[in-house]
């Protein structure tokens, strides 16, 4: 096939992005595919226009690659794209969006509440009292991945620059309960019957993920299997699957979690277009199930071309 791997943008995760799609696009090279790179731009409808590959493979990470813009780009051009529709992108983008609509799903969230732009630090105070949650909290932009702009916060003097911090790079905040306890990630692939590949445990140098430890070759360890009780890793990957069909993912996405230290899983956010790096965490998953990083590609865009075709078929 002809493929456009899309990448880059705008956004601040924008090297990374290109990052992940060189390692994708020479991987479907090997495949025996015709890859077209593209750095998105205003120009990158036209060109698409243009070029007309059979499948574009989104590897945008923030917006507006993962938030469902470009989504509803290629839906207009009627062009074939990897992974979740406009709806689960935007949904799952936006954290205080997400954790609304899975309230009633029966899956186990941190406490937190919404800081709006217009909002003052005193407000962020009150709700902390009202909801009795305790430090130290997490502050994070409500749109942006790869630990972006989020802050542990110890005590209520640190709160007000955490929450600056996050509006430097999303107008709105989020401030939510820190769990102590061992990180996981759930990856999983597939449309209407997805596979959940093993869960790792992710181990960061200096006891953060934050974004330097996820991009670092060494600065992050990734355990197969968790030293955690199984009863908890079984629970956290039945919530991601439960998050992944109710929000209506699609090819491939990476759900994070938090196994507190009394064994419950705390569903932290749903990545949608995660790394593709070779220190990503959806890769290594993809490995430790037996699939090579071209086989997972593979996959990922026969599902696409699979839910294309199925949505072709309703239309007509």
């Amino acid at each position: 096939m002809k493929i456009m791997t899309l990448m880059g943008g705008p956004s601040p995760e924008r090297e990374i992005s290109i990052t992940s799609g060189k390692a994708v696009s020479d991987g479907l090279r090997r495949l025996g595919h015709e890859v077209l790179e593209e750095d998105f731009s205003i120009e990158t409808y036209e060109n698409i226009r243009n070029l007309k590959p059979d499948l574009v493979f989104i590897v945008m990470h923030g917006s507006p690659g993962e938030d469902g813009s470009v989504q509803g780009m290629l839906e207009i051009l009627g062009v074939p794209y990897t992974g979740s529709g406009v709806l689960a992108s935007s949904l799952s983008m936006d954290k205080a969006a997400l954790k609304r609509f899975l309230s009633d799903s029966d899956i186990t969230m941190p406490s937190w509440f919404w800081v709006p732009e217009s909002a003052e630090i005193d407000i962020a105070i009150n709700r902390l009292a009202a909801q009795g949650m305790l430090f130290p909290v997490v502050v994070k932009p409500t749109s942006a991945g790869s630990t972006i702009g989020i802050s542990i916060v110890k005590d209520e003097d640190e709160l007000e620059e955490a929450i600056q911090n996050a509006r430097k790079i999303n107008p709105d905040a989020i401030v939510e309960q820190f769990i102590s306890g061992k990180e996981v990630t759930v990856s999983i692939v597939g449309n209407d019957n997805p596979i959940i590949l093993p869960t790792q445990e992710i181990i960061a140098e200096g006891g953060f993920y934050d974004y330097d430890a996820k991009y670092t070759p060494g600065k992050s360890e990734h355990v197969f299997p968790p030293d955690i009780a199984p009863a908890s890793i079984y629970k956290a990957e039945e919530m991601a699957e439960r998050a992944y069909i109710e929000t209506g993912c699609l090819g491939f996405a990476r759900a994070d979690f938090i196994i507190g230290n009394n064994g419950e899983p705390y569903f932290l956010e749903m990545n949608t277009i995660p790394g593709m790096t070779e220190v990503s965490l959806v890769p290594d998953s993809a490995r430790e199930h037996g699939w090579s990083f071209d086989e997972l590609l593979k996959r990922i865009a026969e599902y696409a071309l699979e839910h294309f075709s199925s949505s072709v078929r309703k239309q007509h």
